[in-house]
């Protein structure tokens, strides 16, 4: 056999016989890709949406880590309100009790729970204590004593008081006949007890009558130990007789059983006394017209 001919180096292209110029070599063949756009577009869509919801969910939880705790206030010495105003922008809420204290002021906060500064989460109850002031004192009985032992007596026990002088028939001046509260009463210092003091025993005007030519009658009551009936009258005219004038006469008893007290004829002035001492009553003044002509005045006066 003869050997094959030896391979010529490529070179460029011969040109044709027929003078068509040089015959175009056919490019390799691959294999066939998807050239589909809208599913290529659906695929990076629903990508992208994934990888937004991750980061949704990484910056959720990073917000509510974040934002879910707060520090609680200071809140001593402030009022129920204002503890709730200073709460609210936290999200916390205050559970309040109360507690005798005397060291801080009634409706002021005496301590929270947790303290101020601790670092909790939103939504968290707070423990917020307040003062309901001094605890209550027990009430002395007081009846009896003068206004200066009634005063060192409560003082002692930590109350206040206050005084109030009035009439009081039958008790000697300046001592305690009266107060309130009663003995007994559990009471709070800030609330006063009120003290009853008898005044100094004075004339106290009860009734008054007048007339001229008829009989005057009054009725009236006694509260003291004594009372007076104190008068004017004045004749008009000259007397029957001119040595001697018959003038109106006074007769006082008892109003309810007619029992005769005293008697007393008017003369002419001014500002004549009759007292009597019957203590406590009920009374009868009559006034009756004499034979002369007279006019007259006369008013009761009681002493307590």
């Amino acid at each position: 056999r003869e050997p094959a001919p030896a391979r010529r180096p490529a070179g460029p292209p011969r040109p044709r016989a027929d003078g068509l110029g040089a015959t175009r070599r056919a490019p390799a063949l691959h294999p066939r890709r998807n050239l589909n756009p809208s599913a290529r577009r659906r695929s990076i869509a629903a990508l992208t949406g994934a990888f937004a919801l991750l980061g949704a969910m990484i910056g959720g939880a990073l917000v509510l880590g974040g934002s879910g705790s707060v520090r609680v206030p200071r809140l001593v010495a402030l009022t129920g309100a204002q503890v709730r105003a200073r709460l609210r922008p936290r999200a916390l809420q205050p559970d309040f009790h109360r507690r005798h204290s005397g060291s801080v002021a009634s409706g002021r906060v005496i301590s929270e729970n947790p303290r101020s500064g601790s670092v909790v989460q939103q939504g968290s109850t707070v423990q917020v204590v307040i003062s309901s002031g001094p605890p209550p004192v027990r009430v002395p009985d007081l009846g009896g004593e003068s206004t200066a032992q009634a005063e060192r007596t409560l003082g002692t026990a930590g109350l206040r008081w206050r005084v109030r002088t009035t009439i009081a028939p039958q008790v000697p001046a300046g001592l305690v006949y009266s107060q309130s509260p009663a003995p007994g009463t559990m009471l709070s210092p800030a609330q006063p007890v009120i003290l009853s003091v008898a005044e100094a025993p004075r004339w106290q005007p009860v009734t008054g009558v007048s007339g001229s030519g008829q009989a005057t009658v009054a009725s009236f009551r006694i509260r003291g130990p004594r009372w007076r009936v104190v008068y004017r009258m004045s004749y008009i005219g000259d007397c029957t007789f001119i040595l001697f004038c018959s003038g109106p006469s006074a007769q006082v008893d008892r109003a309810a059983t007619g029992t005769p007290v005293g008697s007393f004829g008017l003369t002419d002035g001014g500002r004549q006394t009759q007292q009597f001492a019957t203590g406590p009553g009920t009374f009868r003044l009559r006034i009756a017209p004499g034979a002369d002509a007279a006019r007259w005045s006369a008013w009761v006066e009681d002493w307590y």
